[in-house]
Parts: C-alpha cells; sequence; structure tokens
C-alpha cells in the first residue's frame, strides 16, 4: 500500500546547512514540501535524530528551522529520490512558519523544477 502524503512535493534545489557540532554542513534539497524537505546526502543518518538547519528563502533571508529526520534512503536502495534523509519539520516559530509557507505556496504555482 503507498503512503500518503499530506502535503504536495516540490522538485527544488535548495542548500540546507545542518548544524554537526560545533560546525555547519550544506548539503541541497531533492525536494520540499509545506513540513518538510528531502535532503541529499550519502551520510548514515539516524531515524529520530534531530536536526538544527538554515536555509536561505530569496525573499525572506536565512530562517532557522528544527527538524527531524523521518526516513533514509541508503546507497543502492531503489528510489527515484536516490540517497538522502526526509526531514519533518517541527518547532518552528510562528515567522518562520509563515515565510516557508509563502515560500511554497509560491513555488507550487510555478511549473517544473526550480534551482536556488
Amino acid at each position: 500500500m503507498p503512503k500518503r502524503r499530506f502535503f504536495t512535493r516540490h522538485p527544488l534545489e535548495l542548500e540546507v546547512e545542518i548544524q554537526q557540532g560545533r560546525s555547519w554542513k550544506t548539503l541541497r534539497t531533492i525536494d520540499v514540501s509545506r513540513r518538510g524537505v528531502f535532503l541529499r546526502s550519502t551520510e548514515g543518518a539516524a531515524v529520530g535524530r534531530i536536526l538544527q538547519m538554515r536555509i536561505v528563502l530569496p525573499e525572506t533571508g536565512r530562517v532557522e528551522l528544527m527538524g527531524q529526520i523521518r526516513r533514509v534512503v541508503e546507497h543502492g536502495e531503489d528510489s527515484p529520490l536516490g540517497p538522502g534523509i526526509g526531514v519533518a519539520f517541527f518547532a518552528c516559530s510562528d515567522d518562520v512558519a509563515a515565510a516557508w509557507d509563502r515560500f511554497i505556496i509560491a513555488h507550487g504555482r510555478e511549473a517544473g523544477p526550480t534551482f536556488i
């Protein structure tokens, strides 16, 4: 039985910084939705891990988000997305949630993949 999604995914490549200890690592999204992202990554990750993230939105600037890894696709698995991690946002401020929603809604009106 296929999984049902609550929010539409949009193919979009954005840079996302993930905090790792005292430093930040840059990953790229493969797709985005109103409540999460799928990040391209070949490094091992654990489902349930909490991530501190920074994303630069074109009209808003940098926003900081918390996310939880909900899915891990390992290298070699049969997935159209390739290796990476699915991250669900949580505990966002009202301002950040509103800015992300505006960005996703505006992007949803565009056709085809976009690279920012």
